[in-house]
């Protein structure tokens, strides 16, 4: 949007509004036409220079509406505020809104800043901003509505707007803990100023949405005191929302708080939206809201952060995270990694691998449970260069559930979708279920890990469940699905014994086409392939499920089920058509301790193919012995007997159901 300068504020004659002071500095906006609890004033031009400060007086109403009826848009540079009580502000002009990067917002109440022509309320009448009277509207207002396109929002406020609820300083627009913020055009941008800056979006245990039009239409509102929402019909075309810039949208507080963007296009850049529950606040009964995003077109974040988390020692329940767009995509930065970045030496590029990362994640650190993600796409969901969708718990908290739905998903580059719990609680699931292709590649994984605790409850350590339904799956380059149970490691890396019980989780897949699994990763030596690993104290490991018409094992993939305690290890199961396993690929259950192996079971109805050895098996051994990172939540004990159960198989395709040469337990069984 091009700026212009302007007028500062200038009423149009068609409300009593006087001003006390001067506008170009300092000024006071009082008078008004008053019906009921609402206040309205009525400007030609209405613009805050940089350092000035424009205020409303508040009689003691609810809601003050501030339109503006000339050609121009307004330029809000300076201090726009509210004294002498807690309405709600409105600033109407649908030429368009900027706030620049002084700008600040200092209100007792919520502020709505719109681009749309008119204001409904209720069956009364609407506010016009070409019309030059103004009808009786005693009622709250209930929709905002747009005569054409809405015009551009501008926010690019980078001011100090004092400490968060961690006492860290924030900045950028900022209204009164548990007061909504909401912003509805036209194109909606929200820039950030870079990373040294952070400006943004600020309400507390509050509200923030942001959305727009960009066709005729209506926008539905509704107003409880100062409790703020807006409510998208599904068959308006949307504009766009991008933030930018180290933008940061921002809610945590101690309980409640929404984040809720309505957009055809969402674009986060670099920026960070959060929610949930700040440290060392909250209570028992505390709750942190919500954040939904809703795209009718594409979804993006590149190096951005979406999180809703209970914080150290923070206490109460976590939020969910709601997602449906037509395409999501996750992006990272452009560092690409090599097989020595996972040797020794290698960890300050792997950091900043990770920290160019995307992240969407709901997790806990303190004393509560996380929520939810759900995720909702009409077309393909794509996952690249480190991004991860994680749920994850850090304390006493379950971790909640994934569920994915989506028409196709790909996973490429150290990408990730996990369930996680590191403290005490419960797993949570992961649900994926495509109509088309599930594609998981070069060192990417599905999966869930459960590390072992200390408790007295013997039946607490619940394992996360991982399920995949589609029409077909391809692993290949080190791609997995996978669920973990270890135990914690020690400073000296030693695993630790507990006294608590681990289960494994299950695994799942049913696709309609084929599973075809292939090769393994040039970075880190890993096979492609799905497993079911378990290193706890006490439990038994998981099982893996898989139904398809064809399965393909080549190159060095794998199907394994493991456990290294005296519990039963997880069963293989297969139910196709056609089972092929060449150049090396092969199916494997092993009981490293006394434990028993399970079993393997095929149910194929029409051929079964076994032949060839894997490339390249000695310098993938090699690799994984001197690797950073081995294997996902293992000591290096644990990595070391794995690799001794490859060197024990060879590279040979087939079945095998066996133990190792230290363990005392039973091998299982093949069934087909």
């Amino acid at each position: 949007m091009t700026i212009v300068s302007h007028a500062q504020v200038q009423t149009d004659g068609t409300t009593p509004t006087i001003t006390t002071g001067l506008c170009a500095s300092n000024c006071t906006i009082r008078g008004g036409l008053q019906q009921g609890n609402n206040l309205f004033h009525s400007f030609s031009e209405f613009n805050i220079n940089e350092g000035a400060t424009v205020f409303f007086n508040d009689p003691g109403v609810v809601n003050i509406l501030s339109r503006v009826t000339g050609n121009n848009p307004s330029n809000i540079f300076g201090k726009l505020g509210v004294s002498g009580g807690s309405a709600n502000l409105f600033l109407i002009n649908p030429n368009g809104i900027i706030f620049g990067k002084n700008s600040s917002l200092d209100v007792k109440g919520s502020f709505v800043a719109t681009t749309a022509h008119g204001v409904q309320f209720g069956n009364q009448g609407f506010l016009d901003t070409s019309a030059s009277e103004i009808p009786l509207l005693t009622v709250n207002p209930s929709a905002f509505l747009f005569n054409q396109p809405g015009q551009p929002i501008e926010v690019n406020s980078r001011t100090a707007a004092g400490l968060d609820s961690s006492g860290k300083k924030i900045f950028g627009l900022r209204v009164p803990d548990g007061k909504s913020l909401l912003f509805i055009g036209g194109d909606i941008s929200l820039d950030g100023g870079g990373l040294n800056a952070l400006g943004g979006l600020n309400a507390l245990g509050g509200r923030i949405e942001l959305g727009g039009l960009s066709e005729p239409g209506s926008v539905n509102l509704s107003v409880d005191g100062n409790n703020l929402s807006l409510d998208f019909s599904d068959g308006t075309d949307r504009a766009d929302v991008l933030i930018t810039d180290g933008a940061q949208i921002n809610v945590v507080s101690g309980g409640d708080g929404d984040i809720a963007i309505h957009a055809k296009d969402i674009t986060i850049n670099k920026s960070r939206i959060s929610a949930g529950i700040g440290p060392g606040i909250g209570s028992r009964s505390s709750q942190a809201g919500d954040i939904t995003l809703k795209a009718t077109g594409s979804l993006s974040l590149t190096e951005g952060v979406v999180l809703n988390r209970v914080d150290e020692k923070g206490t109460g329940d976590g939020g969910n995270i709601r997602i449906s767009a037509k395409n999501l995509a996750l992006k990272g930065g452009d560092i690409n990694l090599t097989s020595e970045d996972f040797l020794n030496g290698g960890s300050e590029r792997l950091a900043q691998f990770f920290q160019a990362s995307s992240f969407i994640t709901v997790d806990t650190k303190g004393d509560g449970n996380a929520g939810n993600i759900m995720i909702e796409v009409a077309d393909t969901i794509s996952l690249e260069s480190g991004s991860v969708i994680l749920n994850n718990s850090e304390s006493k908290g379950d971790v909640g559930d994934i569920a994915i739905t989506a028409k196709d998903l790909y996973l490429q580059n150290l990408a990730a979708i996990s369930s996680a719990s590191f403290g005490e609680g419960k797993a949570g699931d992961v649900f994926v279920t495509t109509t088309g292709d599930v594609v998981v590649t070069s060192d990417s994984r599905i999966g869930t890990t459960i590390v072992e605790g200390a408790l007295d409850n013997p039946n607490k350590r619940l394992p996360g469940e991982l399920t995949i339904k589609a029409k077909s799956l391809s692993l290949s380059d080190g791609g997995q699905i996978d669920t973990f149970t270890v135990r914690p490691v020690g400073p000296d890396g030693d695993p630790l014994d507990f006294s608590g019980r681990a289960v494994g989780g299950n695994i799942t897949i049913n696709t309609t086409d084929f599973v075809d699994i292939s090769g393994f990763s040039d970075v880190t030596g890993l096979s492609s392939g799905v497993f079911a690993f378990s290193d706890s104290t006490v439990g038994s490991a998981g099982n893996i499920n898989v139904t398809t018409q064809d399965l393909s094992l080549s190159k060095g993939a794998i199907i394994s089920a493991q456990i290294f305690n005296a519990s039963k290890g997880g069963s293989i199961s297969i139910n196709a058509t056609t089972f092929k396993a060449l150049s090396g690929g092969q199916i494997l259950t092993t009981a490293a301790d006394s434990g028993s192996a399970g079993n393997i079971t095929l149910n194929v109805a029409d051929s079964i193919l076994i032949s060839g050895t894997a490339p390249k098996l000695s310098n993938r051994l090699d690799l994984l012995r001197n690797g950073l990172i081995v294997f996902d939540g293992q000591t290096p004990e644990r990595a070391s007997q794995r690799i001794a159960i490859f060197n024990e198989i060879g590279s040979s395709s087939g079945l095998f159901a066996n133990t190792t040469p230290a363990s005392t337990g039973n091998g299982g069984q093949h069934q087909h």
